[in-house]
């Protein structure tokens, strides 16, 4: 995304960083991230964006969702990682929307994958196991809303 402030001297992108601009914000982190006239630094990188992400700003909410998957600045935490990106989908960023896409489709794969193997064993599959399958798939479906859950293991009840 263009910013107003991609040329924006050093200087003044601190000043307005400091006074709470959550855009000068970003755009220090990105600096700091490809070590764009200041020394590269992951940890700088990250506390900027999450400044700029605490504001709202949704491309450092991006950012530091991915910082926090990738464990770059910040330790690994992908429930922190899942979270920004959320918030970061939620404010309309492509990159997270496309993310956040692409995850809920693996995890629905898994999802289905796991029920064929339970039914498709030699043994016939026990009803008495749906239940423990039924909470493995909402561990699996983490970011959903309730609704969606319920609708899709509605989908998939034996």
């Amino acid at each position: 995304m263009l910013n107003s402030l991609q040329d924006t001297p050093l200087t003044t992108l601190y000043n307005a960083a400091e006074q709470g601009n959550c855009e000068a914000q970003y755009q220090l982190g990105l600096k700091y991230l490809n070590g764009d006239g200041v020394p590269h630094s992951l940890v700088q990188a990250a506390q900027w964006f999450h400044s700029a992400a605490e504001l709202g700003q949704v491309d450092a909410q991006y950012q530091l969702g991915l910082r926090y998957e990738r464990g770059e600045g910040v330790p690994q935490n992908s429930q922190q990682a899942w979270q920004w990106l959320m918030t970061a989908a939620e404010g309309g960023q492509p990159g997270a929307l496309r993310k956040v896409e692409e995850n809920r489709q693996e995890r629905y794969r898994n999802s289905i994958q796991l029920i064929k193997q339970w039914m498709n064993e030699d043994d016939g599959y026990d009803e008495r196991v749906w239940p423990q399958i039924r909470r493995e798939l909402q561990k699996n479906t983490w970011g959903y809303s309730e609704d969606e859950k319920e609708e899709a293991l509605s989908e998939i009840s034996p």
